[in-house]
């Protein structure tokens, strides 16, 4: 599980491995292919916005889907702004 929250002056964003919860600093990967995914954010992360940032997930995610076995069928992305959060349809 990935998890990301704000208000005016912090940025948190956390996730769980082997039911350790990691805080992160930049981006997140977990599961099957978070390795993988983790390497393709490495190579390609800048500094974006909410719309960009998103279709960078949805790219890594169906990268890592296309590339890794064993990946879960299932992935949800949300993107988190002050004034509203963006819910994209399930990536299968």
């Amino acid at each position: 599980m990935i998890v990301g929250a704000m208000n005016d002056t912090e940025r948190k964003l956390w996730d769980t491995e082997k039911s350790v919860v990691n805080e992160r600093i930049t981006f997140a990967a977990v599961g099957a292919g978070a390795m993988y995914a983790r390497l393709l954010m490495n190579e390609m992360f800048g500094q974006m916005n909410t719309v960009s940032g998103m279709l960078f997930a949805a790219y890594v995610v169906h990268r890592t889907k296309l590339c890794i076995d064993g990946c879960d069928d299932e992935t949800y992305l949300i993107g988190i702004r002050r004034d509203k959060s963006y819910w994209v349809e399930k990536h299968s």
